[in-house]
């Protein structure tokens, strides 16, 4: 939200130029420098993304009446459904700090001779809760694998939410940012997990589960690591051919 920043003009306008070789679709939204201040009209109702086929010489001119004022959380999960573990500020070597959601499946604690698949998904702050959702949604994972696991329709699973930080980007997609987030999931975050919790620890028993470049990452993730990670969730994930 803080990535890509305006110049003032005066007269409550600010502008952007941004260089494209050639016509592409860009989605975007305005924000204060986090989704807590996100663009919103008159009534504070958040504006959501804008769409614009850039061409050519193209201007867009768009208005914003006020902005939202959402409240961050001091602590992630208020609202999760089911028995969770939080563990707050893990370490990464060359990465930022991140909070990691551990969510356990109904049985777990009553069942103790059980082992379980993990699915770890990025994004972890929209998995479970919508108020720390960075667009106030969240994907409802813990009510749907609840959900799926009485019915019977799935085996019982751990669902491991890892936070993104402000190197976002850098850390979902191809480069040695990457690299430094999946040495992380394969070297300390899952031998952790192993050894905390009663994992079915197998490759075929580990999924990575991601949207947009998160689902670049579950695929990156898969590709690097199939001795590790067997299966890959990828939601609209931004696939191409990169050149190193």
């Amino acid at each position: 939200p803080a990535k890509v920043m305006m110049e003032y003009q005066g007269q409550n306008t600010w502008i952007k130029k941004i260089s494209v070789t050639g016509p592409v679709t860009v989605e975007y939204k305005y924000t204060l420098g986090s989704w807590e201040k996100e663009a919103a009209d008159e009534a504070g109702i958040n504006l959501g993304n804008f769409k614009t086929e850039l061409t050519i010489d193209t201007v867009i001119r768009n208005t914003v009446a006020g902005w939202t004022n959402k409240q961050p959380d001091e602590k992630p999960g208020p609202s999760i459904l089911g028995n969770t573990d939080i563990y707050l500020q893990m370490e990464g070597e060359g990465l930022r700090n991140r909070d990691v959601i551990v969510w356990l499946p109904p049985g777990y604690e009553e069942d103790i001779d059980r082992r379980y698949p993990v699915v770890y998904l990025h994004d972890g702050q929209n998995v479970f809760d919508a108020s720390s959702s960075a667009f106030g949604t969240e994907w409802r994972v813990d009510e749907s694998i609840d959900s799926l696991i009485r019915i019977g329709k799935i085996p019982p699973v751990i669902a491991v939410a890892i936070y993104n930080t402000p190197d976002r980007s850098a850390e979902y997609m191809p480069g040695d940012t990457a690299h430094s987030y999946m040495s992380f999931m394969v070297n300390q975050l899952k031998p952790f997990m192993d050894s905390t919790y009663r994992t079915q620890n197998e490759a075929w028993n580990t999924i990575s589960c991601g949207a947009s470049a998160g689902g670049t990452i579950s695929f990156m993730l898969v590709w690097e690591y199939p001795q590790v990670f067997s299966k890959a969730i990828c939601m609209s994930p931004g696939l191409k051919i990169y050149e190193y």
